[in-house]
């Protein structure tokens, strides 16, 4: 009994070993990397925010740009092995009038790429508290005020970076907000006191974030906390919403997106569903990704009681023609590095907003908090916990155990007592003979 107890914990040690032993990466990062502080450009270069990371496997390396620069946006580059480095022409980064195109390029010749840019976030009046900015045509100007966010300036990106956690926070500047509907711009009723940041965590080994929605996160990933906090809304019924665009170095027309659904909400309580935003990957195995759950925060401290729905759009796809009369996104890293090939790249834009009906809108707390992974390779499946399957086991498989035991041992017991009766009547059946 002893022995097969021993036997169950070892492979349950075995069990939990074999799933924390897979690859790991080394991190670094550096802010705003060859620039020259000296370039007479205005504004310098700490008035300019690129935050360069290598993720250094065994084999390759996935290099990473954060920036503020333009849209805010991240770019994403696998390299076929350990060497290599990002260039950055920041003579014609740093200037407006110019061209932007190839102006980032790397040592090597990357394996695959991908971006994300982040353009516009969208304030609508949800006057009837459906949180669906779907309902409300973009032509009332009474309901829409859209910020642009290459319009924002930024705090420099060395006051809030965490190079032991590798973490850094790319945060606006109070300031006044120019507003956008579907016929002018103009200032915003009130300059901004509050601020919105996007928040880059990234990872060298296997595990789960500590903070809801306990996403989990790997080697390739890195987590991204975009947090809309005080900002003063211009309606009494305000709901936020973020446009986002997704682009990759494939050259189909389309990436791919999905949803799937858990039995289990250990990590996320009352959170079924994952989706997934998938560059597509053409005749490779894996791409690049963007994931979610549909919830998000209204309170920095988070829990079940503050949380809220985040609803996407659909993912329409941009095709050449579109894109190639739409100039804006020229004014962000991706482009930078992409080019002109930006425009023929596979390319897809959705919108995701904040909200629930009868949630009392964005003005209950004036804090909103979304979290997402941005990876390359297959996006992670939420499944059952090393720790819950442990306990199932041990649960469902000690009593299993003590009910085969208690069977052989009933089993031998019965032969014994039967081999007894059988001795016990052959030794009668010869004092009678």
């Amino acid at each position: 009994m002893a022995a097969l107890y021993n036997l169950y914990v070892t492979f349950v040690i075995f069990f939990v070993l074999l799933h924390a032993s897979e690859a790991s990466r080394k991190i670094s990062m550096q802010i705003n990397p060859g620039c020259d502080t000296s370039i007479p450009h205005p504004p310098a270069c700490d008035m300019k925010n690129i935050v360069y990371a290598k993720a250094e496997g065994p084999t390759d390396t996935i290099h990473y740009i954060f920036s503020t620069i333009g849209y805010p946006s991240v770019l994403t580059v696998l390299a076929p092995d350990t060497s290599g480095k990002v260039i950055i022409d920041w003579n014609k980064l740093l200037n407006d009038t110019t061209d932007w195109a190839r102006t980032v390029n790397f040592t090597f010749e990357p394996v695959y790429s991908y971006g994300m840019i982040f353009r516009r976030l969208y304030e609508y009046n949800d006057h009837n508290d459906k949180a669906d900015m779907s309902a409300y045509s973009p032509e009332q100007n009474d309901t829409w005020k859209i910020h642009d966010l290459k319009d924002m300036k930024w705090q420099p990106a060395d006051k809030f970076i965490d190079q032991r956690h590798h973490v850094v926070t790319l945060q606006s500047m109070p300031q006044e907000w120019m507003c956008k509907n579907h016929t002018e711009v103009y200032p915003c009723k009130s300059n901004q006191t509050g601020t919105i940041s996007f928040v880059w965590s990234l990872f060298g080994n296997n595990g789960r974030s500590s903070v809801l929605p306990h996403l989990e996160y790997n080697s390739n990933i890195t987590h991204m906390d975009l947090v809309i906090d005080n900002i003063k809304p211009e309606y009494s019924k305000s709901r936020f919403a973020m446009e986002m665009f997704l682009m990759s170095s494939d050259k189909k027309s389309h990436t791919q997106s999905k949803d799937t659904k858990s039995i289990d909400d250990e990590y996320s309580p009352g959170v079924f569903k994952m989706t997934d935003w998938s560059t597509n990957m053409g005749d490779r195995p894996f791409g690049g990704f963007i994931q979610w759950k549909p919830v998000c925060y209204y309170k920095s401290a988070r829990g079940r009681e503050n949380a809220s729905k985040v609803r996407k759009y659909g993912f329409v796809p941009k095709d050449a023609a579109a894109m190639k009369k739409d100039f804006s996104l020229q004014y962000s890293v991706p482009y930078a590095f992409f080019g002109a090939r930006l425009h023929t790249l596979s390319m897809n834009a959705t919108n995701v907003s904040f909200g629930l009906p009868k949630d009392k809108f964005y003005s209950k707390t004036s804090y909103t908090a979304w979290t997402a992974s941005v990876g390359y390779g297959n996006p992670p499946v939420d499944k059952v916990s090393d720790v819950i399957t442990i306990v199932i086991a041990t649960g469902l498989g000690i009593p299993v155990i003590l009910i085969i035991v208690g069977a052989i041992y009933l089993f031998i017991k019965k032969r014994l007592a039967k081999n007894k009766v059988m001795k016990d009547i052959t030794e009668s059946y010869s004092q009678i003979q």
